[in-house]
């Protein structure tokens, strides 16, 4: 497949799309097998992030009153910072399929299905977490 990729006129499509028919997001929404095991992958990668943000970026997070976790998927990240900081407020923001699926464990967590290519819900902060292979971006930014 690579090399039918590596050949191929149209540089937009993504050899994992040549491969599955379908990109990585297209493929979730299809098979929830994959959806799951997707899932605890991401769920394991926040794990480790928030334990890490959480006691490092503190005082970032004392000063926000509601946060919205792009991306938010299963809702992991939210908890550990609701459960962190009680006086904040989240909302978690994922494609539909993902929404539908999420635990709603805590009061302070509202959920939102939409696509942030189009619209996110404002709020006083915004969290974005990005994973590549094994390298961990955080991106955090206040929004004005």
């Amino acid at each position: 497949m690579l090399g039918i990729w590596l050949r191929s006129a149209d540089v937009a499509t993504l050899s994992f799309e040549i491969t599955h028919g379908k990109d990585l997001w297209g493929l979730n929404t299809i098979r929830p097998q994959f959806n799951g095991i997707f899932n605890s992958a991401m769920e394991s990668d926040s794990t480790f992030v928030m334990d890490i943000i959480t006691h490092v970026a503190r005082e970032a997070f004392c000063r926000i009153g509601l946060l919205v976790d792009i991306e938010g998927g299963t809702d992991l990240t939210a908890s550990k910072l609701v459960e962190t900081f009680p006086d904040l407020r989240c909302i978690v923001f994922d494609l539909p399929h993902v929404i539908a699926i999420a635990p709603r464990a805590f009061a302070a967590i509202e959920f939102v299905s939409g696509d942030m290519f189009v619209e996110v819900p404002r709020a006083d902060a915004a969290l974005l977490k990005v994973t590549i292979l094994t390298l961990f971006i955080v991106l955090f930014y206040h929004i004005y």
